[in-house]
């Protein structure tokens, strides 16, 4: 990228979008477990910055196979949000993508399931409300850095748990090439959706 001004502007949008997340699908490299592969190869638009093809990450002339596991969510309790952060002094930046999920009831593979992400930086696509998807994670996966299993203390206090996932990335965010709403990720060549 030249070091040169901004070549073009951007007029204001249309009122026509709501805030939150819909759902998430966390990656898995077929053929490989989630805790040993390295950052997933996505393919993207130089110009869009879109994501519609997986590839090999040290090939980029072969495609790859990816597992995707649907991670369902509650309204209005799970967000993303993406830091910039900037240092003129070493003339260095980046992107910190950040991930919080809420869950309701904490079931017994929930327990195995946040071991496993533990130990592994996946990829993780987000959909929001307006129907966008947004690839997490595409250089050096995504880290899960705190959490919380609740229980409350009256009948009407939540319980269940919560992840905190944070990316730290050379791009802000990719967008993703959405599907259809039966099938956002059909758009994607290479990705298999299974359901958590």
């Amino acid at each position: 990228m030249a070091c040169s001004l901004i070549e073009s502007g951007r007029s204001i949008s249309c009122q026509d979008g709501i805030g939150g997340i819909r759902r998430v699908w966390i990656g898995e490299m077929a053929g490989q477990d989630i805790t040993s592969y390295p950052a997933a190869g996505f393919e993207v638009d130089a110009v869009s910055l879109e994501v519609d093809v997986l590839r090999n990450y040290t090939d980029p002339a072969v495609p790859v196979d990816a597992n995707f596991w649907t991670y369902e969510l509650t309204r209005e309790k799970s967000m993303m949000d993406v830091t910039i952060t900037g240092d003129q002094g070493t003339g260095t930046y980046s992107f910190e993508q950040k991930l919080t999920l809420t869950f309701k009831t904490l079931l017994p593979a929930d327990t195995d399931r946040i071991l496993t992400l533990a130990q592994s930086s996946p990829p993780i696509i987000v959909e929001d409300n307006n129907q966008k998807l947004y690839l997490l994670g595409a250089q050096y996966g995504c880290v899960l850095t705190g959490g919380s299993i609740l229980t409350g203390t009256s009948f009407n206090d939540a319980g269940g748990f919560s992840l905190e996932f944070s990316a730290r990335q050379l791009y802000p965010v990719y967008l993703c090439t959405y599907g259809t709403t039966a099938l956002p990720l059909s758009g994607i060549a290479g990705v298999t959706v299974d359901v958590a």
